[in-house]
């Protein structure tokens, strides 16, 4: 029932509901004739990631036509590296300077101030930067001078825009302009600076890195000749080359005065008072004395190998860390050698012949759609604000009894005179 009660209301006002749709698509499909046609220029570029090149054979990779596999985060992660690089400020005046797009800036006319006279077009130009002054002073509080530059720069960063095919290493780089020369233009253009871009930032990025790579190993060879300059000196100093040999040739000499001593004290025991043991007397002094001489020499002997010990561990050590970084430098080297690019371009930008934009279609439908959206509406709202006795049910929720009987109303020719 409430099917039959809307169609009620829309009915008595059908053609209005009608006219106004109509009158609305075609409005809106009319405004688009008068927008001017977008061209897109697209082109692809493939962005390879670059592996770590290593000395080391025990490292392996999976790969399947030189591409890693196994890393979810390889596709993500740079392409929103890339499409910042891409939207920077940086490229889009690069852009700018080579296609000499602030020198055009201001000269094109919209599709429908082409024709107007010369006294129209400046009136339209005039009302364009009031509306422009007044849209500034609302942003900024006060108006902003931009020269052509500026807005060549920003226009190319708002119609300039790369994105990733799905799952892949292809990117598309696509500019939107209204001339299809232009658009192809920028398009071959922000390609080819972005890839010189990269390789410029990849090339700095490995000079650096040899670089500091060059000063840490020139610190660790000085650090490695100063370790085995002070081992050289310290044996010099104290006359060591076999010290083990020395040392053992030390204790042996010492044990055998020992024993000799241990024998003439013996003797001198046994020949008490007589001649002989006045010798041995002086024998054993003599004994003594060198004995006393060998255990001096020997004392610093133990400390002497433990200072030459700690020496060759610095040696040992210094040699140690200039491996590593020699390691390092050469991976750098032959990264820094390697020539293979890493971005290249798949298939470049051709003059588009068909528009792109604006899309009368989807802006004719909507308009439709807006137009019967605002045609029910107002038909809804005119039967709300009706208060005019139409029938029999409206006289029954007026009074809020019965009618019992009702007089029709005769046509005026069927009137009977």
């Amino acid at each position: 029932m409430e099917q039959f009660a809307l169609w009620e209301v829309l009915r008595p006002r059908l053609l209005m509901v009608v006219a106004i749709t109509i009158i609305t698509g075609a409005a809106g499909y009319g405004f688009t004739l008068l927008m001017s046609d977008e061209y897109a220029a697209t082109s692809l570029i493939l962005v390879r990631p670059r592996q770590q090149i290593s000395i080391d054979t025990k490292k392996s990779t999976k790969e399947f036509l030189d591409f890693p596999l196994g890393q979810s985060s390889v596709v993500e992660t740079p392409s929103k590296t890339y499409i910042e690089i891409m939207k920077s400020s940086a490229l889009a005046e690069k852009v700018v300077r080579t296609l000499h797009l602030d020198e055009e800036a201001g000269r094109s006319d919209g599709r429908l101030t082409r024709y107007f006279p010369a006294m129209l077009r400046n009136i339209a130009d005039r009302a364009k930067e009031s509306v422009t002054a007044a849209s500034q002073i609302l942003k900024y509080g006060r108006p902003v001078t931009e020269d052509r530059f500026s807005r060549s720069v920003k226009n190319v960063q708002d119609n300039l825009s790369l994105k990733t095919l799905s799952e892949t290493y292809v990117f598309e780089v696509k500019f939107t302009a209204p001339e299809p020369q232009r658009a192809a233009e920028v398009a071959n253009t922000a390609t080819r600076l972005f890839i010189d871009l990269m390789d410029d930032l990849r090339r700095e990025e490995i000079q650096a890195w040899r670089t500091n790579l060059t000063t840490q190993l020139e610190q660790r060879r000085v650090q490695l000749e100063d370790a085995r300059q002070r081992l050289q000196n310290y044996k010099q100093a104290h006359s060591i080359f076999l010290y083990e040999s020395e040392h053992t040739a030390k204790l042996r000499e010492i044990a055998d005065l020992e024993l000799e001593l241990a024998k003439i004290e013996q003797s001198v025991a046994g020949s008490r008072g007589s001649l002989a043991a006045v010798s041995s007397n002086a024998k054993r002094t003599r004994l003594m004395h060198l004995l006393t001489e060998r255990k001096a020499e020997l004392a610093p002997l133990p400390g002497i190998e433990r200072q030459v010990k700690d020496l060759e561990l610095e040696v040992k050590t210094a040699a140690n860390a200039y491996e590593v970084v020699d390691m390092e430098f050469r991976e750098a080297q032959i990264k820094y050698a390697y020539a293979a690019p890493e971005v290249r371009v798949v298939s470049a930008a051709s003059t588009p012949q068909l528009p792109a934009g604006p899309a009368r279609l989807t802006i004719l439908a909507a308009c439709l759609f807006c137009g019967l959206t605002v045609a029910v509406a107002l038909a809804f709202l005119l039967q709300y604000l009706d208060r005019r006795v139409r029938g029999i049910a409206d006289v029954e929720d007026l009074v809020g009894a019965k009618v019992l009987g009702a007089i029709p109303r005769f046509p005026e020719y069927r009137k009977i005179w």
